[in-house]
Formats: C-alpha cells, sequence, structure tokens
C-alpha cells in the first residue's frame, strides 16, 4: 500500500493551507528522504580529534543492519572463523572455514552486508601422502587484508590432518591474490612452513607486509626429531611476523626448513614442562595507531589453571617496527600489558577520530570495547549479537561504523546448523555543532551539508538520528525517525544540560517530539521536570506514514526545532545531550531504547555537543 504523507509545519501554517495562502514549499514532502545513520556523520573525519574525550564515546548497535547468514547461503553447516573485509565498489568479502578444526576455506560476497552470495571454495582440501601414508592438507584460520594497490589479499593456515605434530614439512602458511575483487584468485603460494595458527594481515603506510600469527614450530620441531609421541609433545605459541616489501612475491625471513623459526614479536612465560620452556600470547590482530609509528598487537594468553584452560587479553606495542626479534626462550616486548581481562580471540581496530575498538569472545559472547587512541585503556565491554559462539572479528567499514562478526554455535535436531552473526555498531562521540543558516519547515535539504549525527536504534526496528546547527540565536535539532509502525506513543525525548555533574540541575530542559511534531518542553525544578511555555521554541516535522494503522508499512518522521539560546540558559561552551526512543510495536509492546549504558538522570555521561 502506498504510504499517505502528512506534511505539518505549525498551527498557522496549517491553517494557511485551508486558505489556499499558504506558499508551496520548494521540496515536495514525498521527495523528503527520512535519513538512516549510515548516510549520515559524512564529513571527512580529523584524525585523533576525539582522543582527548574518547571515554564519553559509545558504541550503538543499529538493530536494523544487524543479520544472520544461513547454512544456505554458506553452503555448510559448520561455518566457523568469519572475517568480513571491505573491497571496492562498496562491496564486501566474508571468508570463514567448515568446522572448528577445518579442512576447506570459503567465501562470499555482498554488497550490503545483509544478502550474501553463495560460498565459494577458495583454498580446498587435497590428498597428500606423508611418510608414505595417506593423508588429508587442510586449511584453516583464513584472514585477509585489501592492499594498497587494490588486490585482496588471503593467507590461511595450513596442515597435514593426521601427521600435524610429526613433520613441519605440511604445515605452513598459504597465500592467494585477487586482482578483480574476489572474482578470480591467482595460485596458491607457501609462504611458510611450520607449525601455525591464526594468520593476520597489516600493510604499514610504506607498503610493507607483515603477517602476524601463533608461532608453535619452533618449540614442537626438537620434539619431533626426537620421534616424542604426539600425546607427550609439550605444545608452546608466541607471535612472530614474516613481511612481505613487494605485495607479497617475496617473504623476510623467507623459512621453508628447520627450525621453522620466523621473527617472533611477543610471548610471555607460563611455565616449565618436561624441561621445556611453555611461552603463551597467541592469536594475534595488530593495528598501526593513528599519526604514530606505533604498532598496537593484540593476543590471547592461555595458561592452565588445575585443569581448566583460562584465557586472558594481552597487549603490546613497539614503535621500532619490530627491529630486534625475540629469542626462542625470551619474554617480551618491553612495552606490554600483561592478562589485561578475561577473554579470548582478539580483534583489533581504529576509528580515524582516535577511539580504538578492541573486540573478543568471553563465554561464548562477543564482546565490544572501546579504547583511548594508544589502544591503553579501554571501557566496559557491550555485546552485539543475538547468539553465541566463538572466534570473533571487526571491521570499520565508515569513519563511524564498526562491523562485528561471529559464528553463532547453534543445533538443531541434534544436527550442526551454525550461522554467522553481523552486526553494525556506530559510534556516538561529541559533535562540535556547526554554524548553519537554517529554516524550519519541516523540510530537511539544507541540513544537507550538516550530517554530524548522534545515534539511537539498538533495541527494536525503530531508530531515531539527531544532528544539531547553530547560528547567534538558536539552537537548532533535526529529529529523523526511521519506524515502520507509527503511533501517538512514538515519542524522542531530546535531554540537553550544561552540567557535567552526576546530578541533574535546573538547567536541564526535555523536549518531547512525536509523530505530531513538538509535544512539550519541561525544565528540571530540583525535583522532577515541570512543563514550560514552549511558546519560543519553533518547530516544524515531516510525517511519512499513517498514525495507529497496522496494515501499510510506515516510513517515519522528522521534527526540526529552534531553541533560543536564551531559553537554554547556557552558562558555557558545552551542552551535553541525551536521547531516549520510545517505541510501540503492533503487538503492543513498548520499547524504550537509549545510547548505550547512558542514564537519563546523569548528565556526565550524556553525549557532549561543543558549541563555542
Amino acid at each position: 500500500m502506498k504510504k499517505r504523507i502528512l506534511c505539518g509545519v505549525m498551527a498557522l501554517c496549517l491553517a494557511s493551507v485551508f486558505l489556499c495562502s499558504c506558499k508551496p514549499k520548494k521540496t515536495d514532502p514525498e521527495d523528503i528522504v527520512i535519513h538512516s545513520i549510515n548516510s549520515l556523520n559524512a564529513g571527512e573525519p580529523v584524525i585523533n580529534d576525539h582522543a582527548a574525550d574518547w571515554d564519553k564515546s559509545l558504541l550503538e548497535p543499529n538493530y536494523r543492519q544487524y543479520t544472520e547468514v544461513t547454512e544456505g547461503k554458506l553452503r555448510i553447516k559448520a561455518a566457523n572463523y568469519p572475517r568480513i573485509k571491505k573491497i571496492a565498489d562498496d562491496r564486501y568479502i566474508l571468508f570463514y572455514q567448515d568446522a572448528r578444526v577445518a579442512r576447506n576455506i570459503y567465501y562470499s560476497v555482498s554488497s550490503d552486508l545483509k544478502e550474501w552470495g553463495l560460498g565459494l571454495n577458495l583454498f580446498a582440501s587435497r590428498s597428500i601422502t606423508v611418510n608414505g601414508e595417506s593423508d588429508t592438507l587442510c586449511y584453516s584460520t583464513c584472514d585477509a587484508t585489501v592492499l594498497q594497490n587494490g588486490d585482496i589479499m588471503a593467507i590461511a593456515s595450513f596442515r597435514s590432518g593426521r601427521n600435524f605434530r610429526v613433520t613441519n614439512e605440511f604445515n605452513g602458511l598459504a597465500m592467494k591474490i585477487s586482482s578483480d575483487g574476489g572474482q578470480t584468485w591467482g595460485e596458491e603460494q607457501i609462504i611458510y612452513k611450520g607449525s601455525n595458527w591464526e594468520p593476520q594481515i597489516l600493510q604499514l603506510p610504506d607498503g610493507e607486509i607483515q603477517v602476524y600469527f601463533t608461532h608453535g614450530g619452533p618449540k614442537i620441531q626438537p620434539q619431533m626429531e626426537a620421534g616424542i609421541p604426539t600425546s607427550q609433545m609439550v605444545p608452546s605459541s608466541g607471535t612472530a611476523i614474516i613481511r612481505s616489501k613487494d605485495n607479497g612475491k617475496t617473504w623476510d625471513p623467507y623459512v621453508m626448513e628447520p627450525p621453522y623459526a620466523a621473527h617472533r614479536v611477543s610471548q610471555q612465560y607460563t611455565h616449565t614442562d618436561k624441561g621445556i620452556q611453555v611461552f603463551t600470547d597467541q592469536m594475534p590482530c595488530a593495528i598501526l595507531l593513528n599519526n604514530t609509528k606505533t604498532i598496537a598487537l593484540a593476543m590471547e594468553s592461555k595458561f592452565m589453571e588445575g585443569s581448566k584452560e583460562v584465557y586472558y587479553i594481552t597487549m603490546a606495542y613497539n614503535d621500532d617496527n619490530w627491529a630486534v626479534g625475540l629469542g626462542i626462550d625470551e619474554e617480551g616486548p618491553a612495552d606490554k600489558q600483561e592478562n589485561m581481562y578475561l577473554g579470548a580471540a582478539p580483534y583489533l581496530r581504529q576509528f580515524p577520530s582516535g577511539e580504538t575498538i578492541l573486540s573478543n569472545n568471553r563465554s561464548s559472547h562477543f564482546q565490544i570495547r572501546l579504547g583511548d587512541s594508544l589502544a591503553r585503556e579501554f571501557g566496559d565491554p557491550i555485546d552485539p549479537m543475538h547468539g553465541t559462539g566463538f572466534w570473533g572479528s571487526l571491521e570499520l567499514i565508515q569513519s563511524h561504523i564498526v562491523v562485528g562478526t561471529m559464528t553463532y554455535a547453534r543445533k538443531v535436531s541434534g544436527q550442526q546448523q551454525n550461522r554467522i552473526m553481523i552486526s553494525q555498531n556506530v559510534l556516538n562521540h561529541r559533535i562540535d555543532v556547526p554554524q548553519a543558516k537554517l529554516k524550519v519547515d519541516g523540510d530537511n535539504t539544507d541540513w544537507a551539508d550538516y550530517t554530524d549525527a548522534l545515534f539511537v536504534g539498538s533495541e527494536s526496528q525503530a531508530q531515531a538520528a539527531v544532528r544539531p546547527a547553530k547560528d547567534d540565536d538558536n539552537l537548532y535539532f533535526l529529529v529523523e525517525r526511521l519506524d515502520t509502525y507509527l503511533s501517538d506513543g512514538d515519542t524522542v525525548e531530546l535531554y540537553l544540560g550544561d552540567s557535567g555533574s552526576d546530578k541533574l540541575d535546573t538547567n536541564t530542559l526535555r523536549l518531547t517530539v512525536g509523530p505530531n511534531g513538538l509535544m512539550g518542553a519541561a525544565r528540571f525544578n530540583g525535583s522532577d521536570f515541570a512543563e514550560i511555555d514552549a511558546g519560543g521554541i519553533q518547530a516544524a516535522m515531516t510525517l511519512q506514514g499513517t498514525i495507529g494503522n497496522d496494515e501499510d508499512e510506515d516510513t517515519g518522521y522528522l521534527v526540526e526545532l529552534a531553541i533560543p539560546r536564551s531559553l537554554l540558559q547556557i552558562s558555557d561552551q558545552q551542552l551535553r545531550c541525551n536521547i531516549i526512543l520510545r517505541n510501540q510495536e503492533k503487538d503492543g509492546r513498548v520499547i524504550e531504547d537509549k545510547i548505550g549504558t547512558v542514564r537519563w538522570n546523569v548528565p556526565s555521561e550524556w553525549m557532549p555537543l561543543t558549541i563555542g
């Protein structure tokens, strides 16, 4: 059913419509776009401009953009270890494997992160002969990156299925490169031999490619040579790298024979077993921090506490490009934060504005934390996934959006039927309010150059994006709400105050908008919010849909507000803003949504708006 579109702007203007004396608007209401958050925050980012107040930044999962890729698209039932990369033409490629201890690597391509093509085989297992016996060459834990020249580089760990602990000759890292966005792939190349797991790729600004991986080869090789039975071998890990300065044509060190030692960069001593010093720090993920020479390296550190394996997140740092490697029994590097908190399988990224993002798994849940620009301090975690699993990862797709993905480990009728969960998470942080010339008329086209927005929308399909602007007399807000079912109770509350304290004060203002426009204004009087005269506030709206009609699918509404500076009673040059979205669904459920963990009555937790 075609939506019925209503546009209201103020009582006087509505009255003039009936008198046929209202001047036509420049933009037809049907052509007005109520924007999603994905099309906002479109300005050129300023590197590290939020580094100083990263602790006020928050991530908000986008409920509308959450999806699960099913086994039908994946073409396997035990999909694991997902990695998503943004490639050319705003497309995305997803890599995954066919079991926890896998044989094959697959990939799929999408243009919107929701609809995915059928999975295709990238690294295929094959029959081999080891010491005169038949075996299978298996592939696992694939990571990828888009190189500076546009090529996609994918690297997977390989191993002999039955002789993994017998010989290193058939263990290593294999690489494939695509020069056409994943449509075709070049020949497989072996770039390292030796026991390993979990490669991760980082390209530096000068073009150098680094492959980080869990480094077990040098410790296991002497035990293989001694003929120690697999069940009696002492495993040890640590993190090592190999490098390429010619887009993967050659590698340094080029390791193809015993002792299978690469360039060790991080390892932590845990204990000694049978005379062998055992180390950890594994499953690495490295980034080059914004505007620095510092590489931040996230790893999981494994310990035995009694008979139980326990994992912690460890961070290491280096600013000379790992110039000196570690000895086989040497702890390091010196600059390190060991065992920061419980968790496994970390992945690390950084927003242009400075905030780092660190994910990990804990108790089968996917956790994301925001951190400072140096990746040394991290806040409390959020879990944006609807299911449980393991081995998640991150990919930055816009200046304010990071994608998280993880296996959804599930069984149906006793059979494994894993899915891959994909969550888009929006960065809310301080907005430097722009000077603007705006007309409050229910038409948002004059906001085209002012796209910095706050976002609420983690709890249901209803979501709101709020943009601020200013002139000498007023503070402006554009509230855009997407909602497929509109009712009278579908409101957005804006809380505005200049207090950075933990308590509301009498300068705190609350504005409520809904599908009928501005519904009320109130000020905190010391104990509660009391309604005030809103006559000085300009308001206009556009409604796209029908209120209370569950037979059609609505788009939503927008409301423009102009609030006199005198009404705000601003005492300094920064406001704090809180947003609460209330949504009534068709089934009668009432849902309250807010930015992250922000409390409505604690202004120090609200989003800063700089107006000076």
